[in-house]
């Protein structure tokens, strides 16, 4: 049986899109840059700093507004990878459910058919169709970034109310986010100090970094590729 039409260019379609992404993902972290210096400039247009040398009324709201507004932005990270994460993870399950239902074509089987919820349908799905996407090359680095997403999603990341604090320490402690080469070293810290992938110690969250958001994507994409191969040889 052929493949419709409809499914012949999906790995063209995911390459092209994920790499929009990536670009997208890369250059946010400048949103942050950008806006500290355009801080700066406000600052000193609303109090400047001769003035507050000279008038302790100055002085006092050039200093609060500072150190509220440098507060926010240190928050700006965190929400700046979380939020690059939860948009991969949406494109990645998006052309996930677009290749199940191209595998429909050939098989007896439908996705609403399988048991589970998200990804794991398709997953149950694609092997009830004759493939083995659990031993896809990249499928530990996927479903370590699943199960990160929705730690992050659930929350706000807080293991305390997690059902899977022991499969994400594992995946933390382990490096099982990274691919197998990687793991022998520390990771990409960002500007910030954060690592990748980490849990703080002194809140039990999980918390990742915008190069890991990053590296999710990428990992989404060539898994992505990979399984989606049977349906188009000839793509791209």
């Amino acid at each position: 049986m052929k493949i419709s039409q409809s499914y012949s260019g999906i790995r063209s379609d995911i390459l092209e899109d994920f790499n929009a992404l990536l670009d997208y993902i890369w250059k946010s972290p400048r949103f942050i840059r950008y806006e500290s210096e355009f801080e700066e400039k406000k600052l000193e247009g609303y109090f400047p700093e001769e003035e507050a040398k000279s008038d302790p009324h100055v002085e006092f709201l050039r200093n609060a507004r500072k150190y509220f507004e440098d507060k926010q932005l240190l928050r700006f990270p965190r929400y700046i990878s979380t939020s690059n994460l939860f948009l991969a993870t949406s494109l990645f399950e998006h052309y996930l459910y677009a290749i199940c239902r191209g595998f429909e074509q050939l098989c007896d089987c439908k996705v609403t058919e399988q048991r589970g919820n998200g990804c794991e349908r398709f997953f149950r799905f694609l092997e009830k169709a004759g493939l083995k996407p659990r031993n896809a090359p990249l499928y530990v680095q996927v479903d370590a970034a699943l199960t990160i997403r929705n730690t992050l999603l659930h929350a706000n990341g807080d293991l305390r109310l997690s059902r899977e604090r022991q499969k994400v320490e594992d995946i933390s402690n382990r490096k099982l986010f990274m691919e197998p080469d990687r793991r022998k070293s520390p990771g990409m810290t960002d500007d910030w100090g954060n690592k990748e992938v980490y849990i703080s110690s002194d809140n039990d969250h999980m918390n990742i970094n915008n190069f890991y958001s990053y590296r999710a994507a990428v990992q989404y994409r060539e898994y992505l590729l990979d399984i989606s191969q049977p349906l188009c040889p000839e793509d791209y």
